[in-house]
């Protein structure tokens, strides 16, 4: 992946998390991507797994339809994989951090992990 739409998919990534966009997060994913989240509910063992963009846009619609905010944070870079932070908070004041590693092929996301935590 050139250097021109690396940048590209980190600010259509960036704008599309800030601006709660989920069709132009979706948009950044392969048809096959996977993306698998480790949290509270789901540890290493056993995963939350989501595979294809078609399910991978209905998680950032419900992401992205919650009253929240998004800033992407500590971004990160090279030719065939991204990493960044997501720190997020609700109206009432829960925050939400999350750290994801992204594997690319051909300008879009294949395999994405995201680790996440949120207040109790």
């Amino acid at each position: 992946m050139c250097a021109q739409q690396l940048r590209s998919t980190l600010d259509h990534l960036r704008h599309g998390i800030e601006t709660r966009d989920a069709t132009e997060i979706a948009g950044l994913y392969a048809d096959n991507a996977v993306m698998q989240i480790i949290d509270q509910t789901h540890p290493p063992s056993n995963p939350q797994r989501i595979e294809g963009r078609k399910q991978i846009a209905a998680f950032f619609d419900d992401i992205c339809g919650r009253e929240m905010t998004h800033k992407v944070r500590d971004v990160l870079s090279d030719d065939g994989h991204l990493a960044f932070c997501e720190e997020c908070e609700y109206p009432d004041g829960t925050h939400v951090f999350m750290s994801a590693f992204a594997e690319l092929a051909n300008g879009r996301i294949v395999k994405q992990t995201n680790v996440q935590a949120w207040d109790a």
